[in-house]
This record gives structure tokens, C-alpha cells and sequence, in this order.
């Protein structure tokens, strides 16, 4: 989970110096000179960037560290790339710098000053996985990867335009230069692409000959008398036919996240409601709670709601709604084994403290906070590309020319293609109760069995109530004395009595067995069983799932949709235009709707 920090060293000269690798991280005074010339202009950015029409180009890069190329290169694409075009910017990071030294570091180039402070505010905690960050209006996308380069550049999904290769040098780095990682890097190149690197180190230049590149030596800079620059041969490749339009049936926070990742790709998308307006069940509590749900031991549960927490904090300072309110999830241990369950948490995981930390004898999450849902959803589908029609009954086809993608909700259940699924239906109860002289000193959401917001408007949220199977809405005055219960069990201090009950709302959560959502094409049930047959016996089939055409599905988010639903909006997009992905390929094995498939003839259950 967590990560070995970067080691610095400052030089009277005011070089920074790599104590990991014994290398400088830019040569004196030259930091900016070095990166226009050996990594902007050898692969002849300018040019490419004023040439660019709709479709991303995307960067690559082997070192961020101390994101000098990444704010060069942004600068550019302000300064050259029309309105329309996009960049993707896709960095590896083995030992990140710690964000006080990365801001002293980046106050040496005041040109980039403004997108350093972006760089900054959006900059991840030190946890090994993918990171998303919004420039730029959302014209620009950073996808920091955190962890050893030869783990995670053969788990990540992208074809790249340019390459930079810049990971200090072959002789005190050897490991990020050696022969499978520059093939696996020339496997991530398109016909056409560009690579540069500062070092002309003969075995590099030979390996990535041998990979598939044609290979120069050319001038360097500075002190460098030399260095190599690539081109995969071939012509650029025709774009990948995205659609130009999707479909998304409904319209809560999966509908919406959906819709909005794909917007952000450049498609028009039609958002279809049964209900008279958005966010109108789950999605329509006053107020929810964003945290990432955290396990002892290293899980594709665990990676999951990591990544979708830090993807969530990024989407919402790119979007910044009004009533996100990052006031701090604490969760109390309730009992002796909570306690140690939380220590145990720390111990093994080592989180970075601004990520996870033991207080007070409970677990404080502090960026995480609470949100209006209904707000949320409305700042998701406020996008040009987005168009909303409430009052509506879709029928589903089984097969679409156009990607439709169904966000139901607790609807889903009544659909026969993901019977297979096994999903669940959990029906959760909220209650809105009038602030007390204590907990109006509430300072963070609190989470025992139940949870509690701090006050808005002297009301808090509490809840919820899980009841499996139970499928009606309307509010039970049975709930709400149970939840209020669980709230004085754990936190009588704060002095709720049943006079203090408002409002309330109850709604159904669709769960998954596994606790993971379903993101992605929905499977042709028959035929993907005809052709997997084989796991019956203990055999891994050679051929893929097959897939009904341009349906796609998102659901089985349980109780967590407002942290999960934004990444796996953003995996259906990348699945359906072609984008990176935004998380490592093993972890989407564990979110897709097949996974069941498997599971049941590998059981002999199918």
C-alpha cells in the first residue's frame, strides 16, 4: 500500500540530488532549458500539439519526479493545441517526492506557477496504484502510477504518442532500464511514436533497436554531449472509432458518473430517467459520506475502494461542488476486536498518516468528507455533451448499434441478462434528526454499525439500516427509532431522544456477492458458457468472454456508490473509446460481469 518517499539532498549549487540513486534530478540552472530541448522538442511536441484535432495524445513517461516535464509539457499544450484537443499524461514513479519538498522544488520555475499549484492541490497521497489529477479545465489528464515501474507498467492499459525516458541514469538505475521494461515500453508505443531520453548508453539504444524501434544518437544538452532519440516505425494509426454517441439509463450517481466520463471523451450522451428528476433514489439522501473502505490484508477489495477514493478526491477538485465538505471520517471501534482490527490495519498496511491514521483509539480517514448527492449528480451532468430526459421509460434492447449503458440501480434486479450476477437487494433507511447542543461539535463524519454527518443546518444524516431482500421505500418510523438506538449504544453523549426525529428516506442498494461492483460489456450468457465449457474440468478456456453488442452495465455498488461510482464511470469510458485505462488490468479482471461466469462453471455451478 504505502510507498518509500523519495530521499533528497540539497547542494549549495542548488542542485537536487537523488540520495536513492545518487543522481541529480536536473542540472543546475538548467532544469527548464533541459526538458524544452531533450524531451519537448526532440519529439517535436510543438508541431504535433498545434496539429492536434479531437483525439488525446498521450505522453508517457518513466520518472515523474519533480514533475518538471509534465508542467513543461503542459505549458506547451496551453500555448500550441487548439481548444479542442486533449492530452493524457501517463507518469511512473518508483519513490515520489513528499509534497513540502516537491513545492520548494517547483518555486524555482515561477513560469509554471500557476499549474504547479494545481499540481500541488491535486497531488496524491503516497500509495502504490494509479492516480488521476484534471488540468486545464479537464483538457489535460495526469495518471500518476506509484510503485516499481516493472510491476506496474505490464498491469497498465495505453498505447503512447511520446515517450520520455527519464529515470535517472542506466548505470545507478539499471533496474528501470533493462531489457523486458524497454520492450515492454515499445509494446506501449504506437506505429508512428516518438520516444527521447537524455542518456545515449549503448545497450539502451541496442535493446530498443531489438524492441522495435528505429534508434539515433543525437546531440545532448548541456554536459551531455549526447543523446537518443526513437520513432516506432510505420505510420500513425487511424484513431480508434469511438462512438459519437451513448445511451445511459439512469440517472443517480453510476448514470451520472458514467455520463460524464464519456462526455470528457468527446461524446454525446443521452441520459434517460424513469423518475420525474435526477438523483431521485439512493442517490437523493441530503447528504453521504466519501471514504475508502480499508482491509488488513492487501485485496482486490482493498485496491479497489483505494483507487475510487483517490480518483473521487481528484473528480471533485476538478468539479467543485458546493457541498463537498472534506471534514474527516472517523471510525469508532466499537469493541475489543475493532480495536485491534484498526491497529492490525496500521501495523501491516503502513497507510501514510495523511491517508489513514489511528486517533482516539478509532481510524481517521482525514481527507475523506460528505457530500449532497444530489449535488454531485447534477455537477456530473452539467457537461455540454450531456443531454437529460427525466420522465422516461427506456426499453432495453438486447442488442444496440450505439453503447447503451444500463445504471438502474436497484432496477438492474429485474433484468434477466445479469440474473447471473447473483445480485442482491439491500434496503438501507436514512434518518434526518435535529442537532444537539453536543453534536453540534461534531468535527467528522463518525462511523460505528451506523454512521452520523456533522450538522448542516442543525440537521445531521444518520443511518442506515440494512435489511436484505426487502424491496419497499416507504419510510418506517421502526427504522428510524433503530437507528437513532445504535447511535446512543455507541454515542450517548451527544443525547438524541425520539423527539428529535425529522424526516427520513429509505432506499434499496444492489450488493454483489464478492462486495465489488459489475463494470463493464454485459456477456452473452449462453455463448460464453459454450466456449469457457472447459473450466467444468479444471481448464482455462483460450478465448475471451462474448459480449452482447454495445451493452454495457454498472451496478452492484452496495453501500458505497458515492466513492465508487466516478472510477468505474471512467473505466466503462476508457472500455468504450479507447482510453488508458485508470486502473491496473489484474484489478479490472475482479470488476467485471463475467468474473461470475467463471466462478459458477469453475464450481460446476453452470
Amino acid at each position: 500500500m504505502t510507498l518509500k518517499p523519495a530521499r533528497l539532498q540539497w547542494s549549495e549549487d542548488g542542485s537536487v540530488l537523488s540520495l536513492d540513486y545518487h543522481d541529480v534530478y536536473f542540472q543546475r540552472g538548467q532544469g527548464a532549458a533541459e526538458a524544452d530541448y531533450v524531451f519537448l522538442s526532440q519529439n517535436n511536441l510543438p508541431e504535433r500539439f498545434s496539429a492536434l484535432h479531437h483525439e488525446p495524445f498521450i505522453v508517457a513517461e518513466t520518472g515523474f519526479g519533480t514533475g518538471l516535464n509534465f508542467l513543461r509539457t503542459c505549458r506547451l499544450f496551453a500555448q500550441a493545441a487548439p481548444q479542442t484537443a486533449k492530452l493524457i499524461y501517463i507518469s511512473f514513479e518508483k519513490h515520489p517526492i513528499v509534497k513540502d519538498a516537491l513545492e520548494k522544488i517547483l518555486s524555482l520555475w515561477p513560469e509554471t506557477v500557476d499549474l504547479a499549484q494545481d499540481l500541488l492541490r491535486q497531488y496524491p497521497p503516497m500509495l502504490a496504484g494509479h492516480h488521476r489529477a484534471f488540468f486545464l479545465d479537464g483538457r489535460i489528464t495526469l495518471q500518476l502510477i506509484y510503485g516499481d515501474m516493472n510491476e506496474t507498467l505490464p498491469r497498465s492499459r495505453f498505447k503512447s504518442d511520446a515517450w520520455f525516458l527519464d529515470c535517472f541514469s542506466p548505470r545507478d538505475n539499471p533496474d528501470a532500464w533493462h531489457d523486458p521494461l524497454l520492450h515492454e515500453i515499445a509494446a506501449r508505443t504506437k506505429a508512428g511514436g516518438t520516444l527521447s531520453s537524455f542518456t545515449a548508453v549503448g545497450h539502451v539504444r541496442k535493446t530498443l533497436a531489438d524492441a522495435g524501434f528505429t534508434v539515433q544518437k543525437t546531440k545532448g544538452f548541456g554536459i551531455k554531449r549526447h543523446m537518443t532519440t526513437a520513432q516506432m516505425p510505420g505510420s500513425s494509426p487511424a484513431p480508434f472509432q469511438k462512438p459519437s454517441s451513448a445511451t445511459v439509463i439512469g440517472a443517480g450517481i453510476a448514470g451520472a458518473s458514467a455520463a460524464r466520463a464519456l462526455a470528457e471523451s468527446g461524446v454525446s450522451v443521452d441520459v434517460f430517467e424513469r423518475e420525474a428528476r435526477i438523483a431521485h433514489k439512493t442517490s437523493g439522501n441530503h447528504l453521504g459520506i466519501i471514504y475508502p473502505k480499508m482491509t488488513v490484508d492487501e485485496s482486490p477489495l482493498d485496491s479497489w475502494h483505494q483507487h475510487s477514493f483517490c480518483y473521487a478526491l481528484r473528480l471533485l477538485a476538478h468539479l467543485k461542488p458546493s457541498s463537498w465538505n472534506p471534514c474527516g471520517v472517523w471510525h469508532q471501534a466499537i469493541d475489543t476486536e475493532d480495536r485491534q482490527r484498526f491497529e492490525n490495519l496500521i501495523t501491516r498496511r503502513e497507510p501514510p498518516t495523511d491517508y489513514a491514521r489511528i486517533e482516539n483509539s478509532g481510524l481517521l480517514q482525514e481527507p475523506a468528507g460528505m457530500i449532497d448527492p444530489r449535488d454531485f449528480c447534477a455537477g456530473l451532468l452539467d457537461h455540454p455533451n450531456i443531454r437529460v430526459t427525466c420522465d422516461h421509460e427506456s426499453n432495453i434492447p438486447a442488442y444496440s448499434d450505439t453503447p447503451i449503458i444500463l445504471a438502474l440501480g436497484a432496477d438492474i434486479l429485474a433484468q434477466q441478462n445479469i440474473s447471473f450476477a447473483k445480485l442482491q437487494a439491500v434496503r438501507g433507511q436514512v434518518t434526518h434528526i435535529a442537532a444537539t447542543p453536543e453534536s453540534q461539535k461534531l468535527k467528522h463524519a463518525i462511523c460505528h454499525d451506523g454512521y452520523i454527518t456533522p450538522a448542516q443546518d442543525d440537521l445531521h444524516v444518520i443511518g442506515a439500516t440494512f435489511q436484505k431482500d426487502r424491496m419497499d421505500t416507504q419510510p418506517d418510523p421502526g427504522d428510524d427509532l433503530e437507528n437513532v438506538q445504535k447511535l446512543n449504544t455507541h454515542l450517548p453523549q451527544l443525547g438524541f431522544t425520539a423527539a428529535d426525529i425529522g424526516s427520513s428516506r429509505a432506499g434499496i442498494r444492489v450488493s454483489t456477492p464478492d462486495k465489488l461492483p459489475i463494470v463493464g460489456a454485459v456477456p452473452d450468457v449462453e455463448k460464453t458458457i459454450a466456449a469457457w465449457r472447459m473450466l467444468r474440468d479444471g481448464k482455462d478456456p483460450t478465448e475471451p468472454a462474448i459480449y452482447a453488442p454495445n451493452i454495457y452495465v454498472l451496478s452492484g455498488l452496495g453501500a458505497h456508490g458515492l466513492t465508487d461510482a466516478p472510477l468505474a464511470g471512467a473505466i466503462l469510458a476508457a472500455m468504450i473509446t479507447g482510453a488508458p485505462l485508470p486502473v491496473p488490468t489484474d484489478l479490472l479482471q475482479h470488476l467485471l460481469p463475467e468474473r461470475f461466469l467463471w466462478r459458477g462453471l469453475k464450481r460446476k455451478q453452470l
